[in-house]
């Protein structure tokens, strides 16, 4: 296979080149789980997937629950379908929780205590009033518990993996924390299962993709993800790739004529592979994401990111500034201002870019 239809493959499977669903949640539950460290790029991640959709309708989604935003997939923030989120959780978070537990002894965070700040959050919330932070702060202050920065964050972290809480509607611009009211759905009849369904969700989602891509993207073992592909493996088919094997949907569609993409920042097209080298140039990479772990919008075009962009907001534009790899042809910047428009929609705002006169063309 050469990398031109891998790509192409990935961005009609990514839902970005073909849509097959109608609903904010149907797409998060196609794709797994939807990285949401930041909530704006969240929302955008499913708008640029479910086109003349506006956030409002992805707001809505979340605030009803029938998308969840909590701590899931390797620790991280992620939109998770409501119906999903418990066996994601109890899959997951065993091995998230050990691997914190020395960083919960530095912050002086034994069982005992983390068992009573989730009695606290219990009784605080029962009556699904969200609560900011700070409100949560004084809360456990006068339970006699300092929780304050990095010690809150891991209360709160902790309470999430247990599958208490999650994230919050927003109170204007401040998140907040409520109790997880997910239906619990029928429980897996045991881990394998659950590692093979998670397995199914990324291969047919993130397809082509190799085992060691689903290892990053899971945060699983190697072990573990190696006997998840292999139960799904009669759903899936194989293509091999400069001497790697990735594996995707054995009914594949004919994928759709790549276009041009313009993508939220942490999006699971940039994130969700080990191997960044087929649609990133290595030259390029600290302009994509940095050793923080942030992961900037990008523009993809024939599946290759060629740029990254930002924007700001005023009463009524978005203003988009390009940061190009290299000078970009006049009939490029038209498609980039013809995919960016739909970006506006979403935001109920008119498209403003920053004046192409400042970028050099490529003549």
């Amino acid at each position: 296979m050469k990398t031109t239809a891998l790509l192409d493959l990935r961005l009609a499977n990514q839902q970005l080149s073909v849509h097959n669903f109608t609903k904010p949640e149907e797409v998060v539950a196609w794709m797994g789980a939807l990285q949401a460290q930041e909530y704006a790029q969240s929302q955008w991640a499913i708008g640029v997937r479910l086109p003349g959709l506006q956030d409002a309708d992805i707001e809505q989604a979340i605030a009803e629950q029938r998308i969840t935003r909590t701590w899931c997939v390797r620790g991280t923030l992620h939109l998770v379908h409501a119906d999903d989120v418990h066996w994601m959780l109890s899959l997951l978070a065993p091995r998230i929780i050990s691997g914190a537990a020395s960083r919960y002894k530095n912050l002086e965070l034994d069982e005992k205590t983390l068992k009573k700040t989730q009695t606290i959050l219990s009784r605080t919330l029962k009556n699904n009033e969200p609560l900011t932070r700070d409100e949560l702060t004084a809360v456990f202050h006068k339970a006699g518990i300092e929780a304050k920065g990095e010690r809150l964050t891991h209360i709160l972290y902790r309470a999430a993996m247990d599958q208490l809480i999650c994230i919050g509607p927003k109170r204007g611009n401040t998140a907040t924390c409520t109790l997880l009211h997910a239906p619990t759905a029928k429980p897996f009849k045991d881990r394998p299962a659950a590692v093979a369904e998670l397995a199914k969700r990324y291969f047919l989602s993130h397809g082509p993709a190799t085992v060691n891509d689903f290892v990053l993207w899971s945060g699983l073992t190697i072990t573990e993800a190696r006997k998840g592909l292999e139960a799904v493996k009669p759903l899936l088919t194989s293509v091999t790739l400069q001497q790697k094997e990735y594996w995707m949907n054995a009914k594949q569609p004919a994928a759709a004529k790549p276009g041009l993409y313009c993508l939220p920042g942490f999006d699971e097209y940039v994130l969700g592979y080990e191997d960044r080298s087929h649609f990133l140039p290595a030259q390029h990479k600290n302009m994509v994401y940095t050793t923080n772990g942030i992961f900037n919008p990008v523009i993809i075009h024939k599946g290759t990111i060629i740029a990254t962009w930002q924007r700001t907001f005023s009463k009524d534009n978005v203003i988009v500034t390009l940061k190009p790899f290299q000078p970009l042809p006049a009939a490029t910047l038209k498609k980039i201002t013809t995919a960016l428009q739909p970006y506006a929609s979403f935001c109920n705002k008119q498209l403003s870019i920053m004046p192409i006169a400042s970028l050099r063309r490529a003549k």
